[in-house]
């Protein structure tokens, strides 16, 4: 919190610092002996976000890529993994879209690149593995509140590049709820929520790269608004994830002639 003595106005400057670690290598290594070896201090009442990658590799959840390997050796991956998917081929610039875990991501959240010749699979519980990489952080750290994020990038509709997306968190509230609230000029609010596991996400993504920066993690610090918490919401508008059938998108995901893939899940 800083203070301006000329405006009389007090900000909340939010700090995030990209960590730089030894690449962690397929098909398996140890993501929390590089955590206490990369971050010498975590404080009090932070965040800290880590690549879905590295969590993916610290659970073996990687598989070796042939030479030269395609997308079909891609999208086999991708089609197991996804509970729906639309084919490549219908699709503009080559791209698959698959629903993952009950979130929109680019072929099934499978990935070559920063992976040594493996293709490396999305977590399968990302929550869980935020909730494991937490307990180790409050033990290792001794600190008393501290929250996790794993993100990945993702593309969002009519926008160029990626951003961050929090596939899992634990340690804090996702969502920022101002309903009841008044706006500036008094005005209730009935709607408002900041989807803050997503804000967080994208804002370390920015700052950890998608290159080969070697920055897997990013400690944010001094985050306004922020709730920290071992419970997990109940209402429904307070959790980070909405089905396809509430989503306020429905009308565009219902005319997709998407397929079941393998990890569809009848009724």
């Amino acid at each position: 919190m800083v203070y301006c003595a000329r405006t009389g106005i007090t900000l909340y400057p939010m700090n995030i610092q990209a960590i730089r670690t030894r690449p962690l290598l397929p098909p398996q290594d140890d993501l929390l002996a590089v955590i206490a070896e990369s971050l010498l201090e975590l404080p009090d009442r932070s965040v800290l976000a880590v690549s879905s990658k590295v969590v993916s590799i610290w659970r073996g959840r990687c598989s070796k890529a042939k030479e030269n390997a395609e997308f079909e050796d891609k999208d086999v991956f991708a089609i197991a993994e996804s509970e729906l998917y639309l084919p490549r081929e219908m699709t503009p610039y080559n791209v698959m879209h698959t629903i993952v875990q009950g979130m929109r991501i680019g072929s099934g959240g499978v990935d070559l690149s920063n992976g040594n010749g493996y293709f490396t699979l999305w977590p399968k519980d990302p929550d869980g593995d935020a909730e494991s990489i937490r307990a180790f952080l409050l033990k290792h750290y001794s600190v008393k509140e501290v929250g996790v994020i794993i993100t990945d990038s993702n593309s969002v509709p009519l926008r160029n590049g990626v951003m961050g997306l929090a596939i899992g968190y634990a340690g804090f509230l996702p969502m920022r709820d101002y309903r009841g609230a008044e706006d500036v000029f008094g005005r209730p609010l009935r709607l408002e929520r900041t989807n803050v596991a997503d804000c967080l996400a994208t804002a370390a993504v920015c700052e950890m790269g998608e290159g080969g920066e070697s920055t897997p993690l990013a400690c944010i610090s001094d985050i306004h608004g922020i709730t920290f918490s071992e419970e997990r919401p109940t209402d429904p508008a307070l959790c980070l994830k909405v089905t396809l059938e509430d989503d306020v998108f429905a009308p565009f995901f219902a005319h997709v002639p998407w397929k079941h893939g393998g990890g569809h899940k009848s009724k």
